[in-house]
């Protein structure tokens, strides 16, 4: 196999592999919100919205779908999103509902104070939202 060197076109024999050039680094998508646990999206989902009961019913599963489809239709979010919570020694995959993200100036446009409201009164917290990694 015949290499070419990054800035020619013109084959390096003394080298066997292909030289691409670097992409730029890419930034990590954040987004801005808050970040719930399953169980907590759990304990939501049996608390706010109705769970049928029956012999081939999965109560838990059905619980956080219930809650994921009523927090972000009443916080009026497009989406939820998965996370990166670090804790202590190991990383915990959180669900994310945003106001926000970091990708487009459009994304950081969206972080609003009537939003931020809107999706505290929806989850029933008061602190602060912050920024998640993908």
């Amino acid at each position: 196999m015949i290499a070419f060197t990054r800035d020619t076109l013109t084959p390096n024999t003394s080298d066997r592999t292909l030289h691409k050039p670097k992409r730029p680094k890419s930034r990590r998508t954040q987004y801005f919100g808050y970040g719930v646990s399953r169980e907590w999206l759990e304990e939501y989902g049996l608390k706010h919205t109705f769970i049928p009961e029956g012999p081939n019913t999965h109560v838990s599963t059905n619980a956080v779908f219930n809650a994921l489809e009523k927090i972000t239709r009443d916080a009026r979010l497009g989406t939820w999103h998965h996370v990166r919570a670090d804790e202590h020694d190991f990383v915990r995959s959180l669900t994310c509902f945003a106001v926000g993200h970091n990708k487009s100036q459009e994304g950081k446009d969206k972080i609003t104070p009537e939003r931020i409201q809107r999706l505290k009164e929806v989850l029933g917290i008061t602190e602060e939202p912050r920024w998640w990694k993908t």
